[in-house]
């Protein structure tokens, strides 16, 4: 045995430090495999959408326990629908997403320290008295404030859907009918809602503009959540998270829209990530230096 194998390790010499590495890297693999088996996967939406349970009829009330992971497919219901009478005339829509753009004053730094002012569509809400000039920019901030609505609830079959909770998804471009249009006398160009034509060509400041994304009525859904007593709610993941999505169209939209990868997901999370590096950067090192050592 050479000094050299004494100062490395004495015990088991060269070889047998290099089965310890090698021995030490698969053991750290493997932990970061059982570590996202057992506690990471089980956190991910996408997880526990792969075990829910199917609900077919809607009619009776699902024999399945509290806090069980669910799937559903329906129209619903709802028991109050959400309205935004301004834009859109009062029509009813299961959520509403309304943008508001304000013609104000705006404030520009430029590179040499010096600011420039101009009247701009912008969704900021500028105070003229943190502007750097004051005279010629002072202006009311318009009272309308982008806002989303929701229905707060509704109903598939005698399952009572918490949509005020939920994450929403296949939002669509809404503009008013044109009956409404034509009552309110609205403007419309490019997407925006406008009180009358002057406010498209030559728009004045404290001038506003409207547009809307909304989930209509009376289309079909798709729903992951839990079950609490008759309603689906938000799941409880057993990090603490909650998750409740619901999408337009149905269980394969759905399941699209949750498939991010379960392993590539649990190889993000930072405590696996490194367990798996670590060990394969030890197996590396242990076959590397099994490699270098004299045969006989």
């Amino acid at each position: 045995m050479t000094s050299e194998s004494k100062t490395l390790n004495p015990r088991f010499g060269k070889r047998g430090f290099s089965f310890f590495i090698i021995f030490l890297g698969a053991l750290l693999c493997l932990l970061g495999v059982v570590f996202a088996w057992f506690y990471v996967l089980p956190n991910l939406p996408s997880y526990q959408f792969r075990t829910a349970v199917f609900l077919t009829n809607h009619i009776e009330k699902p024999s399945v326990p509290n806090g069980t992971a669910v799937l559903l497919e329906g129209t619903p219901m709802l028991v109050q629908p959400a309205l935004d009478p301004v834009g859109l005339g009062g029509e009813r829509f299961l959520a509403i997403r309304r943008k508001v753009e304000s013609f104000l004053w705006m404030e520009h730094e430029n590179a040499d320290g010096t600011v420039t002012y101009a009247q701009e569509w912008t969704t900021e809400r500028p105070n003229w008295r943190d502007f750097k000039v004051w005279k010629g920019h002072m202006q009311s901030l318009p009272e309308m404030l982008p806002e989303e609505i929701r229905t707060r609830e509704g109903y598939i079959g005698r399952l009572r859907i918490d949509f005020e909770n939920a994450e929403l998804y296949g939002w669509r471009e809404t503009l008013p009918r044109d009956g409404w249009l034509k009552q309110a006398e609205l403007k419309i160009r490019d997407g925006w809602i406008y009180r009358n034509r002057a406010d498209i060509d030559n728009p004045k400041r404290e001038t506003v503009r409207l547009s809307y994304e909304t989930i209509p009525p009376d289309v079909p859904l798709a729903i992951f959540g839990g079950m609490e007593d008759g309603r689906i709610v938000p799941l409880s993941l057993p990090n603490g998270n909650r998750v409740l999505k619901i999408t337009v169209g149905t269980r394969n939209d759905l399941e699209r829209l949750m498939r991010t990868g379960l392993l590539v997901t649990a190889i993000a999370d930072w405590r696996v990530f490194l367990m798996v590096i670590s060990g394969l950067i030890l197996l590396t090192l242990g076959f590397c230096r099994i490699r270098k050592i004299p045969r006989g």
